[in-house]
């Protein structure tokens, strides 16, 4: 004859099924809450004839389900509702992440902290591109292409390039009293085309340019200052002439 088994032992989430044998499943609806029955109070009570002796099954356990009569869960519940294993799985998750992927963590490690760098770090650069950036203006004058008035003797379009001191500054013009018993004399052009001035100062733009010689006229000298001759014509630089001997 078959034990008769507690009308009150149940599967954890039916109260009319269980298992007839020892089972961590089955549970004891006499509690307020299910709860799980220990084993060996299975086979001793829930199981057997004698469920007719439980206290729950008699008085509906008036102070709440025994401790002691508790059934544990299995080893791996036991485990996994300590956090310290989870804890541990974490890092061994974590670490062979890292022995698999180990280049493309390191890529995002460096982007990160050029990240969090570039976030809290100055930019300084462009500072220096404005103390360097303004250009300087130098006192060397440029190539100046001239080209000659008509003549009979030049085909081409003559260029020269004057280098005046960058010292000079205006003077004042002699008059004709003023010059010297070694003047006047006669210089010839040996450049290609020499630029006439109203003035003794080089001008880059050619503002003060009156007129041109070509190579080979010879013109007659009143004056002399600081590399500059004066003509009837005007001024003309001195290192592009040669003296005529009488």
């Amino acid at each position: 004859m078959d034990p008769k088994i507690c009308p009150y032992l149940g599967l954890i989430d039916d109260l009319n099924n269980h298992k007839v044998f020892p089972y961590e499943g089955n549970h004891c609806y006499r509690a307020k809450k299910p709860t799980a029955v220990a084993l060996r109070y299975q086979r001793g009570y829930c199981l057997a004839d004698e469920h007719t002796a439980c206290a729950g099954y008699i008085n509906g356990w008036v102070n709440g389900f025994p401790d002691a009569l508790k059934a544990l869960p299995p080893v791996y519940k036991r485990y996994l509702r300590n956090k310290w294993v989870w804890a541990a799985l974490a890092v061994v998750l974590l670490v062979s992440i890292y022995f698999v992927f180990p280049q493309q963590i390191n890529a995002m490690g460096a982007n990160l902290r050029s990240a969090v760098n570039s976030r809290f770090t100055q930019p300084t650069s462009s500072a220096a591109i404005l103390f360097t950036s303004t250009p300087t203006n130098t006192s060397v004058p440029p190539t100046r292409t001239a080209s000659p008035a008509p003549s009979a003797t030049a085909t081409s379009t003559p260029a020269f390039t004057e280098t005046p001191s960058p010292t000079v500054t205006p003077t004042i013009t002699k008059t004709p009293n003023q010059a010297s018993s070694e003047f006047p004399y006669m210089v010839e052009v040996i450049t290609t085309a020499l630029n006439i001035r109203n003035e003794p100062i080089y001008m880059a733009n050619g503002a003060n340019i009156v007129e041109r010689l070509v190579q080979g006229e010879i013109v007659e000298v009143l004056d002399e200052q600081k590399g500059w001759l004066l003509t009837e014509r005007g001024w003309i630089f001195k290192a592009y002439t040669r003296k005529v001997s009488e």
